[in-house]
């Protein structure tokens, strides 16, 4: 039980710092594309969920829950899973920018 806790504790921290680092990531991508490369402010969020739902899922999959996957098709299944769960927070993201 307590091995369980720790583990537990471990990967919130782990969720927790790289959630962070994902966010920062974000916001600095949006910032570049919109005010230095002068994109639209709606294409440079889109660029900036993109690169950030992919470094995230990068992060989540090696550092965080430390999953291996035996084979190509694998790792796609995963990787659709977890844009799946993102993707209803990015649409919104995007309405609110929009609005």
């Amino acid at each position: 039980m307590v091995v369980c806790l720790k583990n537990f504790t471990l990967n919130f921290k782990h969720l927790l710092i790289f959630g962070l680092i994902t966010a920062i990531l974000a916001i600095s991508i949006f910032y570049v594309f919109s005010e230095r490369l002068h994109f639209h402010y709606l294409l440079a969020n889109s660029f900036s969920i993109v690169i950030a739902i992919l470094f995230s899922c990068f992060v989540t999959k090696r550092c965080v829950f430390k999953t291996k996957t035996e084979t190509l098709k694998q790792t796609f299944r995963e990787f659709i899973l977890f844009v799946a769960v993102k993707m209803p927070a990015s649409l919104l993201n995007m309405l609110g920018l929009f609005f």
